[in-house]
C-alpha cells in the first residue's frame, strides 16, 4: 500500500492473514519466525527494485479481533537484526489488532480510520 504522509509517499507492507492472536492473546498464535522473514523479504524487494529510501517502508501484521467497537489497537513489534549493522526501517514488523467489524462497518464510510492507522505504524 502506499500513502501520503507530510507530502512524501510512504510505502507500507502489510500482512492481514488470519493470525489466532486477536482471540487468544496467547503470543504461540502470532506469526512466526518465517512470516517475519517473509515481511521483510518484501521490504527489501520494493526497496531494491524501485530504488525506495527504506526509511519510508514501513513493515506490519493486521491481525483480527473484537475489540469492542475501538478501530484498532497497538500490540507490538517484531524485530529483526540480522545485519545489525543495517539499520532498516521495515526490519521493525508493527502488530496491530483490527476490529473486524468496525473495519467492514466502516470501509466506505470514512478514510479517517484508515489514516489514523497508517499514522500509528509510521510513527513507532
Amino acid at each position: 500500500m502506499i500513502s501520503e504522509i507530510d507530502g512524501e509517499e510512504n510505502y507500507f507492507v502489510l500482512d492481514s492473514k488470519y493470525y489466532r492472536f486477536g482471540a487468544t492473546r496467547n503470543e504461540y498464535d502470532l506469526p512466526g519466525t518465517d512470516s517475519i522473514i517473509k515481511q521483510i523479504s518484501y521490504a527489501e524487494f520494493i526497496e531494491n527494485k524501485f530504488n525506495i529510501d527504506s526509511s519510508r517502508i514501513y513493515n506490519a501484521f493486521i491481525l483480527p479481533a473484537d475489540l469492542d467497537g475501538k478501530f484498532f489497537e497497538y500490540f507490538g513489534f517484531a524485530e529483526c537484526d540480522s545485519n545489525p549493522t543495517e539499520n532498516k526501517n521495515y526490519n521493525k514488523i508493527h502488530g496491530l489488532l483490527i476490529d473486524i467489524f468496525e473495519l467492514i462497518g466502516q470501509y466506505l464510510k470514512s478514510e479517517n480510520r484508515i489514516y489514523n492507522l497508517i499514522k500509528e505504524i509510521s510513527s513507532r
